[in-house]
């Protein structure tokens, strides 16, 4: 569960691990805290850190039975920052309006979601049909029935506020606490009726011995029955030993692992085709950037010979993703150039994920979060000149006229300047406009 202080009526302090390490406190305090909380005015009530035009972002207690939870307002989780366990994200501004009715469902608890994905995580299941998009809506809208695990990988990325940035987290993004959010974001990814994905999830990170620990159990529980889903920071690739697989080695799976974690060459072809961006960046081992995967596996621990207790990990299926150096998701080296820029100058950024989204539904690249447009400024960067991108290009910038403004969004046009033109001035006051 996230360390994370919220204050109950009467400014009591009340922190959302204890559902987790002290619940029965959990209870008793939102229990004693309800009524109150309900006959409470404006600014009197639960709220967490997160401001929207000069105030605090207020919370409700909800009774279901004899439990009682935190829970956002009625059109109110937008308001809240991403990372705080209440922010419920924009649909239309990220890839997430790619998706029917029914892949993402966002519960009562505080920040569960249930997700409906495209691969079985149980062994002896056979995995759904092949996904046949129906059309409806709005042009690429609503049309992808079940989450790809591209599509996890950037829930698991948003869940955890990593797709956002702001000045304060400069120095704090350490593989440590980068892992701390991801495994907190996969404790609230229900798969299905039964699945957390929490249980299953195993993520390869450095100098951290519970994790290692914690890794082992899950490979032993679940043997022979489900299989795991290992996310880390790609290292390299290469070919393995055993003809027709490739092996793939993860920063800091030297630190007590033991893990083989390969995958057939056919296999890693067609997921290569697939992230050609990616695969390319691990080619030239290019230090700019780093490239993190989402595995899933099925997994054993070898029995005899020289490796006896290793893991052996062999991958079902992957998504590979770049990042910064400061694990924003990024999708060209232009918009890398862009993060690091906005990162340089201390602004408040967000980056909509594609998720599985087509081409055709329109996402900004980035969102100007301190500007004082209440809901963000969007940005653009322009960096081909095929026919189909000019006149797709074209539609966007109808797109943001009208929706925004002629001066209301930014763009770069990287084949008519050399470097970006100015960014839009932050706000002096950034709380007046949450």
């Amino acid at each position: 569960m996230t360390d994370q202080w919220i204050r109950l009526p009467g400014n009591e302090g009340f922190n959302l691990a204890w559902k987790e390490t002290e619940p029965a406190r959990y209870q008793s305090r939102l229990a004693a805290r309800r009524v109150e909380n309900l006959r409470a005015g404006p600014g009197e009530r639960a709220h967490c850190d997160c401001r929207h035009l000069g105030g605090f972002v207020e919370l409700q207690i909800r009774q279901r039975g004899d439990a009682c939870h935190l829970a956002v307002w009625p059109d109110t989780g937008t308001h809240h920052e991403p990372g705080c366990a209440f922010h419920r994200p924009d649909p239309d501004r990220s890839g997430r309006a790619g998706y029917s009715p029914g892949v993402i469902i966002e519960r009562e608890e505080e920040d569960h979601v249930t997700i409906r994905l495209g691969l079985s995580l149980r062994r002896r299941a056979p995995d759904p049909e092949p996904v046949v998009a129906w059309l409806g809506g709005r042009k690429g809208a609503g049309t992808q029935r079940r989450m790809t695990l591209l599509g996890l990988l950037h829930l698991l990325w948003e869940k955890a506020g990593l797709h956002y940035w702001r000045p304060a987290f400069s120095g704090h993004r350490t593989p440590a606490n980068i892992f701390a959010r991801l495994s907190w974001a996969a404790s609230q990814i229900h798969v299905g009726r039964t699945t957390v994905l929490g249980d299953l999830f195993c993520p390869v990170v450095s100098g951290d011995q519970k994790a290692v620990r914690r890794f082992h159990h899950r490979v032993d529980r679940h043997v022979g029955t489900m299989r795991l889903v290992i996310v880390g920071r790609v290292e390299s690739l290469r070919e393995a030993a055993k003809p027709g697989q490739h092996s793939i080695r993860l920063a800091g799976d030297r630190a007590g692992y033991r893990l083989f974690l390969s995958i057939p060459s056919s296999r890693w072809q067609r997921i290569a085709n697939a992230a050609p961006r990616e695969v390319t960046h691990l080619e030239r081992e290019n230090a700019n950037v780093a490239v993190f995967g989402l595995f899933v596996v099925t997994a054993a621990r070898l029995l005899k010979g020289k490796y006896t207790g290793f893991i052996d990990a062999q991958v079902e299926d992957a998504a590979l993703m770049t990042t910064t150096d400061q694990i924003i998701p990024v999708e060209s080296r232009y918009e890398a150039q862009i993060a690091e820029l906005l990162v340089a100058q201390r602004r408040t950024f967000e980056k909509p994920l594609r998720f599985d989204a087509s081409t055709d539904l329109v996402r900004p690249d980035f969102v100007l979060l301190d500007t004082p447009r209440a809901n963000g400024f969007p940005m653009e960067v322009f960096g081909m000149a095929s026919t189909d991108y000019l006149a797709r290009r074209a539609e966007k910038e109808v797109y943001y006229a009208t929706h925004f403004g002629d001066a209301g969004w930014w763009a770069w046009n990287v084949l008519e300047q050399t470097q970006p033109p100015r960014l839009p001035a932050p706000c002096s006051d950034r709380s007046a406009f949450g």
